[in-house]
């Protein structure tokens, strides 16, 4: 019996390990997104801008 309890718990604890890393990686891909996401935005609100500016 202990012994099957100690191979339950090594389970558990290598799934939680592998799991960890994958949600960590899943967030900084989001945010990198983001962030390429938001200077995207920004970048065109200049150009849009600068294009009015010129045209005017």
């Amino acid at each position: 019996m202990a012994l099957a309890e100690r191979a339950t718990r090594r389970r558990k604890k290598s799934a939680r390990i592998s799991i960890e890393p994958f949600i960590k990686g899943i967030i900084a891909w989001v945010g990198t997104l983001a962030i390429l996401g938001g200077l995207g935005i920004i970048v065109n609100g200049i150009t849009s801008l600068y294009a009015l500016a010129l045209a005017g």
